[in-house]
């Protein structure tokens, strides 16, 4: 598998901390299944986003998503 090598992560919103939780953009990308992004409004989370930029043109051909 070739890595995409991603230089910042911005989100919509992050849900606040549970405990030593935390919900953070970053979890998209440290390849632990257990943590994971959150947002962070009420309702259903229509109109929030994530975005991953790179330092470099990045050629994808796909990219897995868990949920």
């Amino acid at each position: 598998m070739i890595k995409c090598y991603i230089c910042e992560i911005k989100s919509s919103s992050s849900a606040k901390p549970v405990g030593s939780f935390t919900y953070t953009a970053d979890k998209t990308i440290d390849e632990d299944n257990t943590t994971a992004w959150l947002e962070g409004v009420k309702g259903h989370g229509i109109n929030e986003w994530i975005e991953f930029s790179a330092d470099s043109e990045q050629y994808l051909t796909g990219f897995t998503l868990y949920n």
